[in-house]
């Protein structure tokens, strides 16, 4: 651990393999990065059958896309639309200036959400959900927005 007094690990824990905190500078512990207990260094991160791959959303109505992945650890979970490869989200930053999208992850949870409000027909189309690893590995997600569209 760093010899400041400013990095803190998530409740004083000791390292064992399925705790690796994440010393982030003067946040205090809720900004600490605490892997789910499943956590195994020697498993790779892994998509669950629970991700669904294509789902529909009326117009205007908040959607949200769930991506559950397994053994995540110290990896990184993106959301990316294919339409005009735009990273929308990098853990739980956003990366967008549209402020429909956003990155929700409760801490120590498996499922990642892209929330996106107020979808339009424009929304339609492939999103990505892609764990930083060598290669990535990722997931499609298919979004289908019905209704008239007044725009």
């Amino acid at each position: 651990m760093p010899a400041d007094s400013s990095y803190m690990p998530y409740k004083n824990e000791e390292l064992t393999s399925t705790t690796i905190p994440h010393y982030v500078r003067g946040a205090g512990s809720a900004a600490m990065f605490t892997p789910p207990a499943r956590f195994n260094n020697n498993i790779l991160p892994s998509f669950a059958n629970t991700t669904t791959t294509n789902v529909t959303v009326i117009r205007g109505k908040t959607i949200y896309l769930h991506c559950h992945v397994l053994n995540l650890g110290t990896k990184t979970v993106s959301w990316v639309r294919h339409r005009d490869i735009h990273v929308l989200t990098v853990g739980r930053i956003t990366f967008t200036n549209d402020d429909r999208f956003e990155a929700m992850n409760k801490p120590g949870s498996d499922v990642w959400r892209l929330r996106i409000k107020f979808p339009q027909i424009k929304d339609a189309g492939k999103y990505e959900c892609q764990v930083s690893m060598k290669p990535p590995i990722a997931r499609v997600i298919n979004l289908n927005v019905v209704g008239k569209n007044n725009t």
